[in-house]
């Protein structure tokens, strides 16, 4: 089986081991239109993270994306997949923009956001229907990443139900959803920054609308960008790490009475369910400027890249036992964050609202399961994102 193709959603592990043993380098497709370079192997990815022959520059991804759409004969639509906003850029850009907001996001900076998430958790975990099976990602994982971004860009409580049906269309792999929702986005972001413009607040939105020039103010191309990147990144990818944690948790209950019993164990038990089933199935698409080689495979000038986070996290040649589950395991290199200069600004908070999230679950409801098999979780079909459609759990 190749990657992204139906079936394999629900066996990625499986049949990424497999190919990992086969080969250093998958070649794929997604749609039947997009060919792609997929990284397999921990040593071969920790290296393309910082290969400068992998490039993240926009205009090179675009071209290459349109061009591929182009001949498949599908409309591209108004998708800002590739805007110009850090993730999509290499430096000096990248380091411009990346400088803005870094401040914003250093690890005393969030830790001292903990009390306000502890709170948000909390809030959502007392308006939780106890008395029935609940969609813990919807009616949970969803909404306390989701609250906490829209708290520190500043976007008002009243507009951020209709977030979610964008979210999951952008972060599909259809170009007909994306290209709709990410202009519905814009559209959403252009008025609340005319909105801040005239009344900033004290919020990230407003600091990066009145940057100065000195400061590398953003141009407003990049500034949509920037935002954009930061609400889907800043709640999608916790959400699902959110969710995959409580699935680990809830699928043997020794572990869920554990974290209870000693919530000191907690940071180490995120960490190993970042390297096991990391949120982030692969990094961002690269493309080769030159050829590049990983084992006995040569990826081609103009190739579009991956690299496979999941599957490098789950390398033998790394982990011993990388397919056991073990809150007690050393899981220092595990790459669900990335590596080198790309390294997700984000990785701080996500790991604290993880933590939280999990802390009070199994504080709250010791007698927490998982109202279906383990088996027949459905997971999304997304060659970026890892997680699950639904969590039935019952909390009673």
């Amino acid at each position: 089986m190749r990657m992204f193709e139906p079936g394999y959603w629900g066996d990625s592990h499986k049949v990424d081991a497999a190919l990992r043993a086969e080969t250093a380098v998958h070649l794929t497709d997604v749609g039947g239109f997009m060919p792609l370079w997929v990284i397999t192997r921990h040593h071969d990815a920790l290296h393309a993270l910082k290969n400068p022959k992998l490039s993240k520059d926009w205009r090179k991804l675009a071209h290459a994306y349109e061009e591929l759409l182009e001949k498949a004969g599908i409309d591209r639509g108004a998708s800002r997949v590739n805007y110009p906003h850090m993730l999509n850029n290499d430096d000096p850009e990248h380091a411009r923009q990346r400088k803005l907001l870094t401040a914003q996001f250093t690890p005393a900076r969030v830790e001292n956001l903990r009390p306000r998430v502890e709170e948000i958790s909390a809030a959502l975990l007392d308006e939780l229907d106890t008395g029935r099976t609940i969609d813990l990602i919807s009616e949970f994982a969803f909404l306390m990443p989701m609250t906490v971004i829209c708290e520190l860009l500043g976007v008002p409580r009243a507009d951020r139900p209709r977030f979610r049906s964008w979210t999951q269309a952008v972060t599909s792999d259809d170009p007909g959803k994306i290209g709709p929702a990410s202009l519905a986005i814009e559209n959403y972001f252009t008025t609340l920054f005319d909105a801040k413009r005239a009344a900033p607040a004290d919020d990230l939105l407003s600091a990066l609308l009145t940057a100065s020039a000195a400061e590398g103010r953003l141009t407003d191309r990049e500034l949509m960008g920037t935002v954009y990147l930061l609400f889907i990144a800043g709640h999608e990818t916790t959400m699902n790490l959110i969710g995959n944690a409580v699935r680990l948790m809830l699928e043997d209950q020794d572990r869920w009475q554990l974290l209870r019993n000693k919530p000191e164990l907690i940071p180490d038990a995120v960490e190993e369910v970042l390297r096991f089933d990391t949120s982030v199935r692969c990094a961002t698409h690269r493309i080769a400027t030159e050829p590049v080689t990983y084992g006995e495979v040569t990826i081609p000038a103009g190739a579009i890249v991956l690299i496979s986070l999941s599957a490098a996290n789950r390398d033998e040649a790394k982990f011993d036992r990388a397919d056991h589950f073990d809150l007690y395991r050393d899981t220092r290199g595990h790459l669900s964050f990335g590596h080198g200069s790309h390294y997700c600004l984000g990785a701080t908070l996500g790991r604290m609202e993880t933590q939280i999230a999990l802390g009070q679950l199994t504080s709250r409801f010791p007698h927490a399961r998982l109202a279906v098999p383990a088996a027949a979780l459905e997971h999304i079909d997304n060659t970026l994102a890892n997680g699950f459609v639904k969590l039935p759990v019952d909390l009673r």
